[in-house]
């Protein structure tokens, strides 16, 4: 068993150097263990892996649920997905013609490790591409740019994109400091999903006491 492990692992961990999605993973113990597996992300996307017709759904979301309010069925088993302290995931396995086996469980722990580390992986790609496109916004608005450099960078990091205008909108906070970062992540959130309702690309910077949105 535990060769087996160790050969699991290796493969898995090979892999992770070259996927770009993480279905990739999902599909990988998928078609190892021979199972149904479930995944419910914290923005409460419900993804299956292979896919199932609604009905399956529905009897498979039933099991879970009943497994999860006991007692336990020794046909499912699932692990969190953490990423920086916080739950991202639950990562569920489900065997119809048979019980969990010791094997399956390290199997999934495995797994949701791959899984959190490409998710980690994935976050910090993004985060440093929205902290370089902020740097540059910031810089654009500072008047740094010629109309030209703008064109160009506007072409080379959204191609797809056919501008009609743009407009800056200055929100201020006052009194600032009686805002807690929840409080300001959430009023992000909230403004540019407004926006994007409309199909509208927003960005959202902050400048000492003031909010600054691009479209």
């Amino acid at each position: 068993m535990i060769s087996d492990l160790e050969g699991y692992s290796q493969a898995l961990n090979k892999n992770l150097l070259t996927i770009e999605d993480h279905n990739d993973i999902l599909h990988f113990i998928q078609q190892y263990l021979k199972i149904q597996v479930i995944t419910i992300f914290s923005h409460h996307e419900i993804q299956f892996t292979p896919k199932v017709n609604e009905k399956e759904q529905d009897e498979l979301m039933n099991i879970i649920e009943k497994h999860a309010m006991g007692p336990a069925s020794p046909s499912v088993a699932s692990m969190p997905i953490q990423l920086l302290g916080d739950s991202k995931a639950e990562l569920i396995i489900y065997c119809k013609d048979r019980v969990i086996t010791d094997f399956d469980q390290l199997i999934l722990d495995r797994t949701a490790t791959a899984l959190a580390q490409f998710l980690l992986r994935k976050h910090y790609v993004e985060e440093k591409k929205r902290a370089e496109e902020s740097e540059w916004l910031m810089s654009w608005l500072d008047g740094e740019y010629s109309e030209e450099s703008i064109h160009e960078y506007l072409a080379y990091h959204m191609p797809g994109m056919k501008p009609k205008g743009a407009f800056v909108c200055l929100c201020k906070l006052d009194p600032f400091n009686k805002y807690s970062n929840v409080d300001l992540t959430y009023f992000k959130l909230y403004t540019r999903t407004i926006f994007e309702q409309q199909a509208l690309r927003c960005s959202i910077e902050k400048r000492f006491a003031d909010f600054y949105l691009s479209e």
